[in-house]
């Protein structure tokens, strides 16, 4: 295990053991897209040692710049959306902003958020295993097809997690911060599939 898998596997734990709390306010979200983008981002740099032809390392720093630009996206939303929230606590005389809905959904919600985190991480799990096997050279057959393939699976759980979370909050803030982030990762996935197929 590399320095950066390793740094992965660090990651992972830290994150798996740090619950995501549903809250009223949408930073709560914004700081689970920071965290996770982050674990992309090294996810996707433990693949460069494996990237010696210009083509594979093209895609690979493709695909780290897109993850950069979304991660600086996410972090600005959050800065935003905790400014918005003492704004309005300073404005209104010490009222929070409202909740979005009552303790019973809430509940059933926080469990359904739990339940899917989990097999969040338990698909990362999968993800560093399938970097050590590249590290070792057990994988690769085309190094270009085999660098892309491996992004592509990285970006794709990525993006399929916050769609898959989407569905579980009701129309509002919540789920509008979560379309937000959906639709800030989603044209990244399509462009390296642009990238990849001027390269072949």
């Amino acid at each position: 295990m590399t320095k950066l898998t390793m740094k992965l596997s660090n990651m992972l734990d830290k994150l798996s053991c740090s619950p995501l709390q549903i809250s009223s306010s949408t930073s709560d979200l914004y700081t689970l897209a920071v965290n996770i983008s982050d674990l992309v981002f090294t996810a996707l740099l433990a693949i460069t040692p494996i990237c010696h032809s210009p083509a594979s390392t093209q895609i690979i720093q493709t695909a780290l710049n897109i993850t950069k630009k979304e991660q600086n996206i996410f972090l600005e939303w959050q800065r935003f959306d905790l400014n918005c929230t003492l704004s309005y606590f300073y404005e209104s005389g010490g009222a929070i902003i409202p909740a979005q809905f009552d303790q019973d959904d809430r509940s059933k919600i926080a469990s359904q958020v739990k339940q899917r985190l989990h097999s969040f991480w338990q698909e990362w799990k999968d993800i560093q295993l399938l970097l050590e096997r590249m590290e070792e050279g057990q994988s690769i057959h085309s190094e270009i097809h085999e660098v892309y393939h491996t992004c592509m699976i990285i970006r794709e759980k990525y993006y399929l997690f916050f769609c898959d979370l989407a569905q579980l909050y009701p129309e509002g803030r919540l789920r509008n911060a979560l379309n937000n982030i959906i639709n800030t990762i989603e044209p990244g996935n399509t462009q390296l599939g642009e990238v990849f197929l001027k390269l072949l």
